[in-house]
């Protein structure tokens, strides 16, 4: 799956910055979102795997904060494992899109 500059959820555009977060900050989580810049952060230093499931994480996460779901990292976490496995297993992924 090839990684998009920009992602409209929720009727938001959020731009994708896909970089050396340690650079942005000293962030060492594979990921992070920020809802009032409209930006995601997705570490480069990843397998591709690894940034395409951070990056369903991340949407995720903008969907919980937004509707106020209150759901738990283990929520979120066991979301995006079930949905990337699926969307991965049913070749949803296509490396050239």
């Amino acid at each position: 799956m090839k990684i998009k500059d920009k992602y409209l959820i929720l009727g938001y555009d959020y731009n994708v910055v896909v970089a050396d977060l340690r650079k942005l900050g000293g962030i060492i989580n594979p990921a992070r979102s920020d809802c009032q810049l409209q930006k995601i952060y997705i570490a480069s230093n990843q397998h591709q795997q690894q940034i395409e499931s951070s990056l369903i994480h991340e949407f995720i996460e903008i969907i919980n904060t937004a509707n106020h779901l209150d759901l738990t990292e283990t929520q979120v976490c066991t979301l995006e494992t079930g949905l990337y496995q699926t969307l991965k297993n049913n070749d949803m992924f296509n490396e050239n899109e």
